[in-house]
């Protein structure tokens, strides 16, 4: 038995069987052995053994048939003898020599192939060496087919799904696994096992896989490698392919399939087509890729338009507010909140840090104005136990509570020159010790700060530190009064007569024309905390469903715009003795109007001298 194999270039080791029926050689489908190169005939020439003689017979081509590097028309052949065909250089075998091609066993030799080099990936009809083998036609039409059914597939585990069918069709392997590399947290990559799917692989498995397809990412060439295998006594082959999946520059992954059985599993004409199937599904995995990218995208620009929603308010002031949280929530910059007493800092700050890649870690609230003098450093810092009298164990402080979260520092202008010198460098670095503890401990947290103060005066003044500041304030944040956007009061209104209406159960209440012209003319020195409450007591009071100008009358703070406004403690306790008035001295139900805490309402009534 004699055979015809490619000596060199591309297809090098590519084999044909030589009987009594011709072997033909030519450019013409219909050809056993195809050369796509104009300097080749359609019908060449023919190979065919006549008895024990092996012949060759030249077809009338005008281009010469070269035996040993002369023209033959006529002649026998030998194994050993180099038959040249254009640019294609064949080796005559004998029977004694194994085949190369995917049937029997061949070298156990590693072979690799650039992407360039498949004769699918390459620049037919007219660049050197373009043997096709008799598969050629077969695998083209499998690729185009594989490609029709992937753009009909969404999702990755659509693609994975499909991928596992067509290696399985194809290449019928024991094991087949993919690596996507689409994780930057990940440098190494996600080992995906394809066959058998679902199948627990153990670790030094994963990482003989992964180092297969590390070596294909970093060579950018696919690979077949036979080995020798033994099956209890039985020597098998087992043969692994592997291929980098790239989109330009772009790491997709790899991917790699094996198979061991008593012959070579494949041939280089299957590391063509596997290379090209690599190349084929990178495009659809960077099209799945950026589909999710992009959904995520748009994920969160939902979140971020919904969350910001709770913003509300129509006036330029409130929208450049909603603009400043959109753009810095994502950083990691200090935020300094500026506003009166009452109009939303805490809410702002709350938006920042839920939109923000630390919206799952804890948001630590410190009201600066409510820490006694002599608690601050244990409140702050922790301690430890025994620290001093009545530590009787480890408290964590609010700096190490916030750990990987944010810090909201409200009220920030009320803290003492001392308390700021003792955060200035916890704040900035990060770093503090507890009371009474010697191990310096580190905390990662954002900073966010508000006050109703103005802090540059309170600098000029000298009752705030410039360096503290200036770590405070990377982006400020300023929110306007509710008297200098006066149009935002009517849909304000609205809102918590809605969010009273929630809350009770009960039907919304609607405003009348008058009233809401009667709230815009309000000048609001209590801001939108003052207009939540008067609307949550409309809502309550009133037992009509539209609300009018006397409604709110009863219990709306009068101001004449010509006097000068009172000051924001007597219109607090006004509202407070109204509402008490309301309820009937019931503690709790005006606690509840009010929307603050029991407790918080008996310091009030303290503080105002209400109650003894």
């Amino acid at each position: 038995m004699f055979h015809l194999t490619v000596k060199s270039g591309m297809e090098k080791g590519t084999g044909w069987a030589i009987s009594e029926r011709p072997l033909l050689i030519g450019r013409e489908s219909t050809c056993d052995v195809r050369i796509l190169q104009t300097v080749v005939s359609r019908r060449h020439c023919e190979i065919f053994l006549d008895g024990e003689r092996l012949r060759l017979k030249h077809l009338g081509s005008i281009n010469p048939t070269l035996v040993n590097g002369l023209q033959a028309l006529d002649c026998t052949l030998e194994a050993g003898d180099e038959v040249r065909v254009g640019p294609v250089a064949f080796l005559i075998v004998g029977s004694d020599a194994k085949r190369q091609n995917g049937n029997e066993p061949a070298g156990l030799s590693t072979d690799t192939m650039a992407e360039e080099e498949s004769v699918y990936l390459s620049l037919p009809p007219d660049h050197a060496a373009s043997v096709v083998h008799p598969k050629t036609d077969g695998d083209l039409t499998e690729l185009f087919q594989i490609s029709r059914a992937l753009s009909r597939v969404s999702g990755q585990e659509g693609l994975i799904g499909a991928l596992r069918g067509f290696l399985q069709a194809r290449f019928s392997p024991d094991t087949a696994w993919l690596l996507l590399m689409r994780d930057p947290s990940d440098p190494d990559g996600q080992v995906v096992n394809l066959l058998p799917p679902g199948t627990p692989v153990d670790e030094p498995t994963v990482r003989e896989v992964r180092e297969r397809l590390s070596r294909a990412i970093k060579e950018r060439r696919g690979l077949l490698a036979p080995e020798r295998a033994m099956r209890g006594e039985k020597a098998l082959v087992r043969c692994t392919m592997a291929a980098p999946i790239f989109l330009g520059e772009h790491h997709i992954g790899a991917l790699c399939i094996d198979r061991t059985m008593a012959e070579r599993a494949w041939c280089r004409q299957d590391l063509h087509f596997f290379v090209a199937l690599a190349h084929l599904i990178a495009p659809f995995f960077g099209a799945v890729e950026r589909m999710e990218q992009l959904e995520d995208e748009n994920r969160k620009l939902r979140v971020t338009g919904q969350k910001l929603g709770r913003i509300v308010g129509n006036s330029r002031a409130m929208a450049q507010v909603q603009r400043m949280v959109a753009m810095v929530a994502p950083s990691m910059q200090p935020v300094l909140i500026l506003g009166p007493t009452g109009t939303g800092k805490e809410l702002v700050a709350g938006l920042i840090h839920e939109l923000s890649s630390r919206a799952k870690e804890p948001m630590v609230t410190v009201n600066c104005a409510a820490i006694p003098r002599e608690l601050f450093e244990s409140e702050f810092f922790g301690h430890e136990k025994g620290a001093f009298t009545g530590a009787v164990g480890r408290k964590t402080g609010l700096l190490e509570q916030s750990h990987r979260g944010t810090l909201f520092l409200d009220e920030v202008g009320d803290l003492s020159l001392e308390h700021q010198a003792r955060i200035l460098r916890a704040v900035e670095t990060g770093r503090f010790r507890r009371v009474g503890g010697g191990e310096e401990i580190t905390a990662d947290f954002r900073v966010v700060t508000a006050t109703n103060k103005e802090l540059v005066e309170e600098i000029k003044a000298g009752r705030f530190r410039e360096d503290l500041y200036h770590r405070l304030r990377s982006v400020e944040i300023r929110i306007a009064p509710l008297c200098q956007r006066r149009c935002d009061i009517a849909e304000l209104a609205q809102h918590f007569l809605q969010a009273a209406a929630a809350k009770c159960n009960a039907p919304v209440r609607r405003l009348s024309p008058k009233a809401l012209e009667y709230l815009a003319e309000l000048p609001w020195p209590g801001n939108v905390r003052e207009l939540k409450n008067v609307m949550e007591v409309a809502h309550t009071v009133c037992q009509d469903a539209v609300i009018d100008v006397a409604d709110l009358r009863a219990f709306a703070a009068v101001h004449d715009r010509d006097d000068v406004p009172a000051p924001l403690d007597d219109m607090e306790r006004q509202h407070i003795v109204r509402t008490l008035e309301y309820t009937n001295g019931s503690m709790v139900e005006a606690a509840r109007l009010l929307g603050i805490s029991r407790s918080t309402l008996y310091n009030k009534l303290a503080h105002f001298g209400l109650r003894n």
